[in-house]
């Protein structure tokens, strides 16, 4: 006995004539069933409406993480305030989200999928293969000897063929996740000068700056307008204002952050967009309210922005910031590795994080 295995194009091509002994049931298990069902299931997945609800449901999986994280990151000023009903009602409306999303979306699914998770399974594919096989065995189109090894053939294939089909779900996944990463890798950087210049002094001046932010429908929020400001040497400068009024755009303006969409900020003379990232990032500090200390020595954390500084830049920096005679009491020092050998306060961090900004080796 010679048992063969037929793809789905020979079954199509031997539709309205006699097939030969064996290969009618090959092709009815492996072609008519398994390979169909993969198909629809393909065709199911990647149908743009499903791909459209595919999208909102990993977004609102991203909502329920986020509000998850902003809780958790804000606990301290939800317990202080008792905001803690408030935030619980932001978790729940992201979950009730998704509950609505991933109803409609399994809704869709939900009779086809049953339909092939019921012609995958064990049970009804050895219906088939038996009625078919008792079929041809009673025309005299197969030996009877012929169906055992059709039998055991059938249900082998089952699990097989339903783990692929559960794969492609994943796949598409993946596929989703790696748009996302392109999107991100798509965004352009900054253009460095082709000849830059150094800059000649410290004066800043912005000459009729003007910045929008894009948003997803093309236009532009515009936060900064017409801003004329000099900054001189020697001199210290607070920029305040109400809530929105773009005080952190304008200062994110300074290191380069981004370009103003018209007008320029210079340097010692020179615009921004003329002096290498280098250069700029050695004239320019900067200090964030929010700390964020790398695990690395303290040494490391201070000489951030000038690796090639030395240790007495390092100590010259922290007596400046008032965090050097913290730094001795430490296991090893400026040697001693943070987050692993010891943790700091708030301020002892904030000190590190002004200390990072004094270096200008």
């Amino acid at each position: 006995m010679q048992v063969r295995l037929v793809g789905i194009a020979a079954v199509r091509r031997d539709r309205g004539r006699v097939v030969p002994r064996g290969q009618a049931m090959s092709g009815m298990v492996e072609a008519d069933q398994p390979r169909g069902l993969l198909g629809w299931q393909a065709d199911l997945y990647v149908e743009p409406a499903r791909t459209r609800e595919q999208k909102a449901y990993d977004a609102a999986v991203g909502r329920i993480a986020s509000s998850v994280v902003e809780f958790v990151q804000g606990i301290s000023v939800v317990k202080a305030f008792g905001g803690g009903e408030r935030a619980h009602r932001t978790f729940l409306t992201a979950t009730d989200d998704f509950v609505s999303i991933f109803s409609r979306w399994v809704r869709g699914m939900s009779v086809v999928a049953a339909g092939m998770q019921l012609a995958l399974s064990p049970p009804f594919v050895l219906l088939v293969v038996l009625v078919g096989g008792t079929a041809l065995i009673t025309s005299g189109g197969l030996a009877p000897t012929d169906l055992p090894p059709f039998l055991l053939l059938g249900l082998g294939l089952t699990a097989p063929v339903a783990a692929l089909g559960h794969g492609f779900d994943d796949l598409q996944a993946a596929g989703r996740a790696v748009g996302r990463i392109k999107d991100v890798l798509a965004v352009r950087p900054l253009p460095e000068p082709a000849h830059p210049r150094a800059p000649q002094g410290h004066r800043v001046e912005l000459r009729d700056v003007r910045f929008a932010y894009e948003v997803d429908d093309g236009a532009g929020h515009e936060a900064l307008r017409g801003i004329d400001l000099v900054l001189e040497p020697g001199t210290i400068t607070a920029v305040v204002g109400p809530s929105g009024s773009g005080k952190s755009t304008l200062v994110q303006l300074l290191p380069r952050f981004f370009d103003p969409t018209h007008g320029s900020v210079l340097l010692g003379g020179v615009d921004l967009r003329e002096i290498g990232s280098r250069e700029l990032h050695r004239q320019v500090s900067f200090v964030f309210q929010d700390v964020r200390l790398l695990r690395v020595s303290v040494a490391d954390n201070i000489a951030l922005a000038v690796p090639r500084a030395g240790r007495d830049d390092v100590i010259r920096a922290a007596r400046l910031a008032g965090i050097h005679d913290r730094i001795l009491r430490l296991p090893r020092g400026y040697d001693t590795v943070l987050g692993e050998e010891t943790k700091l306060s708030r301020g002892e961090a904030q000190r590190i994080s002004i200390a990072r900004a004094l270096p200008t080796c």
